[in-house]
């Protein structure tokens, strides 16, 4: 009877205490839960629970499942005392109602209260810390939360009970765990649980996906709870493809989840990880209460799909609604500044709220001041970071790279505190390259070895290019000699060291070998080959091999023309090179115009230089470099040219 009148209250949080109160009151004998299921013990599996004790527990239930946002959180937690009342002893034993006074938490924005509960009910019953379920309801109310941090401490927790306890992940666990490591962009760890995942078969067939994929689909089609909750649209949105984003995205529409934060900013990842950028930005209109996690998402996305000028606007929209930006919106946006005065203006915002220090930050910071050539500023963001990692390390060698300082690169190796990386050693040999310091190329082979890391083919073709450039031939053809044969990188490396080095003969051999094991002289490979003839000086070779081009089946482009055309103008033949842009089978471009140009100046060719400025203005465009040399050509010629 007492079920029956509360039927019409169950849909009413606001009475949901009152019906509590009118349960304690009106049915004082049942004292206690079904226990949950005993795994060892000599309880009988077939016991009949009394009538009333199974409605006093479909009550409880009912009422718990319907607390579910923060506006519900003290009627839920009203909801508890009352049970706590009805059944004090035995309520740690019924696994079922301990998994939803731990969801009811997490889903009404309490997880401390759902890990209180869950720290109370195995210290009263240590076989509930056997159950994953309960792990995962604790994890899943963190990661709903944002509280991506405190749901890696769980999940790391669950790994050490678990070894006593016997108890390992589930796929369920680990795709939660995932979701906390994209968040908090935390690599490292997230390797670590793909590795788990690898290791208990979790990954088999991308079977975190699917699980996650196939847990979704069936919630759908069976209409549990009204289909899925807005954190479980968020996890599986994390994961899938691009079609099912959107057949997710119709869901929410339907279920009115679009306007959710957390579904609206899963929605704009999943987008922007396919590169629909017009689908991301659509579904970060839908969300009604931007928070700053939704807008660093699309933010992200922006950056990500070259759109920096669209993702500083929007932070300036952003800032200008009374977003706070945390870390992780500086690091952003930082990617997106493309000029000094917007990154100076991001590095005093990060510096007033002690961001600049960060990894993520500081990293940013070295990386925006080496896109702006001030490798200063870039030194002095670096030697801020406290904590500096491998990344931060990359950052600051590619700033000094970038800006031609290969000695500065080799500086600061000698005081790096990191393991270093593939990224970092390729940074270092292209430096040695660049200087020709064979002494401390060896030393850095020795290194990369005892790293374990000369199969890399990044770092197997750096060491080829180092050893070519510093004119240890031998050495390089025995790097080459251990290469994976079908790495047309590792054959463009080899192949342009033997060009550099005036071996004609050899660079024949090479393309012949390089197409008899099956890998494609193409266009990159005669653009690498032809611009190390230019750089060597070797204009006869640079010629022979300009005809092999058709012979190999490829057909010339602009790049190897404007490579021969280079070579000759290095050594003089400016008829040639003149004659070479006449004959060229598609209209002459800038850079062929400008290259002559270049050789005019350096050959002191006033009349030929007249031609090219003919030339270049009929192009029409709007650059002023070109027009800068060529004036410069007749501005004080004795001084000019020479110089």
């Amino acid at each position: 009877m007492l079920w029956r009148h509360l039927q019409p209250l169950r849909k009413k949080r606001a009475l949901a205490a009152a019906a509590v109160d009118i349960l304690a009151q009106r049915n004082p004998a049942p004292r206690s839960l079904p226990p949950w299921p005993d795994h060892g013990g000599d309880h009988g599996g077939d016991r009949q629970q009394p009538r009333a004790q199974v409605n006093v527990i479909h009550i409880f239930a009912s009422l718990l499942r319907k607390c579910d946002s923060p506006a519900a959180l003290e009627h839920g937690k009203r909801i508890h005392a009352q049970l706590i009342a009805a059944c004090p002893q035995n309520l740690s034993q019924n696994l079922s109602m301990a998994v939803l006074l731990i969801r009811m938490y997490g889903k009404c924005g309490s997880p401390g209260d759902a890990k209180a509960v869950f720290d109370d009910l195995c210290v009263k019953d240590g076989r509930l810390a056997r159950e994953i379920s309960l792990w995962n309801s604790l994890l899943t109310g963190f990661v709903h939360n944002r509280k991506n941090k405190e749901a890696l401490r769980v999940y790391k927790e669950l790994c050490d009970r678990g070894r006593d306890l016997d108890l390992e992940p589930s796929a369920g666990t680990l795709v939660q765990a995932l979701v906390a490591c994209s968040s908090l962009r935390d690599l490292g760890t997230g390797k670590a649980i793909h590795s788990r995942a690898i290791a208990l078969g979790c990954d088999r067939q991308n079977g975190h996906l699917e699980e996650t994929m196939g847990l979704y689909r069936r919630m759908a089609i069976e209409g549990v709870a009204g289909g899925a909750d807005a954190c479980t649209l968020s996890i599986v949105l994390s994961v899938c493809k691009l079609g099912d984003a959107r057949q997710i995205h119709a869901r929410a529409i339907v279920s009115g989840l679009e306007s959710h934060a957390v579904v609206g900013t899963a929605l704009v990842r999943s987008y922007g990880r396919w590169g629909s950028v017009g689908e991301a930005m659509a579904a970060f209109d839908q969300v009604e209460s931007k928070d700053v996690v939704c807008w660093t998402a699309i933010m992200a996305v922006l950056v990500a799909r070259g759109l920096p000028d669209r993702a500083v606007e929007l932070y300036r929209g952003a800032i200008a609604r009374g977003v706070e930006p945390d870390c992780y919106t500086l690091s952003t946006i930082l990617g997106a500044c493309r000029d000094l005065e917007t990154g100076q203006e991001i590095h005093r915002v990060a510096a007033a709220r002690a961001c600049d220090r960060d990894a993520v930050v500081g990293t940013a910071l070295v990386a925006m001041y080496g896109r702006c050539k001030r490798i200063d500023e870039a030194k002095r963001a670096f030697d801020r970071i406290q904590g500096k990692n491998v990344v931060s390390w990359n950052a600051i060698l590619a700033a000094y790279a970038e800006a031609g300082l290969d000695a500065g690169v080799l500086e600061l190796l000698d005081s790096i505190d990191v393991v270093p990386d593939v990224l970092v050693f390729s940074k270092a040999l292209a430096a040695c390259a660049s200087l020709g310091d064979l002494a401390v190329g060896r030393r850095l082979h020795d290194w990369i070895v005892a790293q374990e890391l000369e199969s890399e083919t990044t770092v197997e073709n750096g060491l080829i290019s180092m050893y070519a450039r510093c004119g240890s031939w031998g050495r390089a053809k025995a790097v080459f000699a251990r290469r994976a044969r079908d790495d047309p990188v590792s054959w463009n490396a080899i192949i342009s060291a033997a060009a550099r080095f005036n071996q004609l003969d050899l660079v024949l051999d090479l393309l012949r070998e390089m197409s008899g094991d099956g890998v494609d002289a193409g266009e990159i490979t005669f653009t690498s080959v032809l611009h190390a003839c230019a750089h060597a000086g070797v204009a006869m070779e640079g010629v022979e091999i300009f005809k092999l081009v058709e012979e190999f089946g490829c057909e010339a482009i602009p790049d190897h023309f404007h490579c021969l055309i280079d070579l000759f103008g290095r050594l003089g033949m400016m008829e040639e090179a003149e004659a070479l842009i006449d004959g060229m089978p598609f209209e002459p471009d800038l850079v062929a115009w400008t290259s002559l140009a270049g050789a005019c100046k350096l050959h002191r060719d006033l009349d030929r230089a007249a031609r090219c400025a003919e030339n270049v203005a009929a192009l029409n465009m709007r650059i002023s470099g070109p027009f800068v040399l060529l004036c410069s050509i007749w501005n004080d010629p004795d001084e000019e040219i020479l110089s």
